[in-house]
């Protein structure tokens, strides 16, 4: 739950799942694991979700597809359109 917390706050930035676990002071695959048994999802597809449902929110709003990318996370507009897609 505190991992969900930190990824929910630092989305935009794309946070390290890596340095999330260390901050918690958990290896990574225990983080992992835990955060299946709790929300049914790895962190890296619930971040994955959670961008995509923020980019199509803002796209529905009339923003630019460059500055929705930029604004949740993605620096290359390239991976941006192919997580988009996925």
């Amino acid at each position: 739950i505190k991992a969900k917390k930190l990824i929910d706050e630092n989305y935009q930035i794309y946070p390290s799942i890596a340095r999330i676990a260390d901050r918690l002071q958990v290896t990574h695959a225990h983080l992992t694991r835990q955060f299946k048994l709790d929300l049914g999802m790895s962190p890296n597809k619930y971040l994955h979700q959670l961008r995509m449902a923020d980019a199509i929110f803002r796209l529905s709003q009339g923003e630019e597809i460059i500055n929705v990318s930029n604004e949740v996370g993605y620096n290359d507009l390239s991976r941006f359109y192919k997580q988009f897609r996925q």
